[in-house]
C-alpha cells in the first residue's frame, strides 16, 4: 500500500478505518512490515456491535449502499441487501 510506505518514509501515523475486513487487515500487516504506527478506528466497535446483534458487518461503505435497503438476514447471519424499487 502506496499510503503506508509514505508514512514510514514521513515517520508519521496511521489511522484508518475500512469497511472491507481484508482490506482492513491487509493495512494492519503493511504497517506492522513498515513499522508505521496504526490505529483502525471503527472496526473493533463494529466487531462489538455486529456480535451483539448477531449479524455481521456487509463489507460495503454507507455510500455503496445509497438506493438500497436492508431485509431478512442472509445464511451467513448478516444482513442482505435488496434494490429499492
Amino acid at each position: 500500500m502506496e499510503i503506508i510506505k509514505q508514512a514510514a518514509k514521513e515517520g508519521a501515523m496511521v489511522v484508518y478505518t475500512l469497511a472491507e475486513p481484508s482490506t482492513a487487515e491487509s493495512a494492519k500487516q503493511a504497517c506492522q512490515h513498515w513499522g508505521v504506527a496504526s490505529s483502525d478506528i471503527l472496526g473493533p466497535l463494529t466487531d462489538a456491535i455486529g456480535g451483539h446483534l448477531g449479524v455481521s458487518p456487509s463489507g460495503l461503505p454507507r455510500w455503496a449502499l445509497k438506493g438500497r435497503k436492508l431485509s431478512a438476514r442472509n445464511t451467513s447471519g448478516g444482513l442482505k441487501q435488496s434494490s429499492l424499487p
